[in-house]
């Protein structure tokens, strides 16, 4: 078996779509864990956890969800396209609620 990477999360896909381009033909025993923000209730508040954590943070956020669909729709097709890129999604709750109605 292979490694696994985990990944801190991404507010921006194009960023995160890059990195994995970049790295997984490098890593190709590695699965790559790519973190990505979970809905929250405001922009302000992933704008503040992002630097809490250290992030880097699009000055367009919009809306809170509107990042987690752009990262998870371009993490999808990027896989669509490349089918040798071992990847899972994990998702980071910036409110509990919120990621799990998201998720359902």
């Amino acid at each position: 078996p292979g490694s696994a990477v985990v990944t801190q999360w991404s507010a921006d896909a194009d960023c995160l779509t890059d990195w994995l381009l970049d790295f997984a033909p490098r890593h190709d025993d590695a699965e790559v864990h790519v973190g990505v923000v979970g809905p929250a209730k405001s922009a302000a508040r992933v704008v503040s956890f992002a630097h809490f954590c250290g992030v880097h943070c699009p000055p367009d956020v919009g809306g809170s969800g509107d990042l987690t669909d752009a990262a998870v729709s371009a993490l999808a097709c990027l896989l669509d396209d490349r089918p040798d890129i071992r990847c899972r999604l994990h998702l980071f709750p910036l409110g509990l609620r919120r990621s799990l109605t998201y998720l359902a």
